[in-house]
C-alpha cells in the first residue's frame, strides 16, 4: 500500500490570541424578562419549555400537574381568588368542591393569606401549570369582564 499523504499540521495560534481551547466563552447577555402589567416578573417561557419546566417541578414537589390551553374558569370563582390576588401570585382557581378551592399555580407555594384569612375554613389544593398558561387565562378573563 502507498503510504497516505498527511495533513499539514495547522498554525498555531498568533501571539494576540489563545488557543483555541482556552478560549473563554462569550458571557451570556444580560437581559431581564418583561414586566407584567401587575408589576412582576413574567416567566419568559413558554410552550413546550414552560410546560417542561412545570412537570419538573410537579415531579420534585409531588404535586400534580395540569394544562391550561383551553381552560376557561368559571367568574364565580374568582369571589375567592380577587383577579389582582391571581395575577400577582400567579394562579387561577380551577374549580370549587364543597368546602375545597383548586388551584393552579406556577408556584408550588404561592401567597395565600389573604384567600385564608377571608376564607379561614376553605381548603386549598395546589396544582401546577405553566406560568405562561396561567397568564394567558388571566389575561382572557380580564378580557372579558
Amino acid at each position: 500500500m502507498p503510504p497516505q499523504p498527511s495533513s499539514p499540521d495547522p498554525l498555531p495560534p498568533g501571539p494576540s490570541a489563545p488557543p483555541p481551547e482556552t478560549q473563554a466563552p462569550a458571557p451570556p447577555a444580560e437581559t431581564q424578562p418583561p414586566a407584567s402589567p401587575h408589576g412582576r416578573t413574567e416567566t419568559p417561557n413558554v410552550g413546550p419549555e414552560a410546560t417542561r419546566e412545570a412537570l419538573a417541578l410537579s415531579l420534585s414537589t409531588g404535586l400534580p400537574y395540569t394544562g391550561l390551553r383551553e381552560f376557561t374558569p368559571d367568574p364565580k370563582l374568582f369571589r375567592y381568588v380577587p383577579l389582582g390576588l391571581a395575577a400577582d401570585q400567579q394562579i387561577v382557581p380551577i374549580v370549587l368542591v364543597g368546602d375545597t378551592l383548586k388551584l393552579a399555580s406556577a408556584s408550588p407555594h404561592p401567597d395565600l393569606s389573604l384567600l385564608h384569612s377571608r376564607f379561614p375554613y376553605l381548603t386549598v389544593d395546589i396544582v401546577l401549570a405553566p406560568g405562561s398558561e396561567i397568564d394567558r387565562v388571566l389575561q382572557r378573563v380580564q378580557g372579558a369582564t
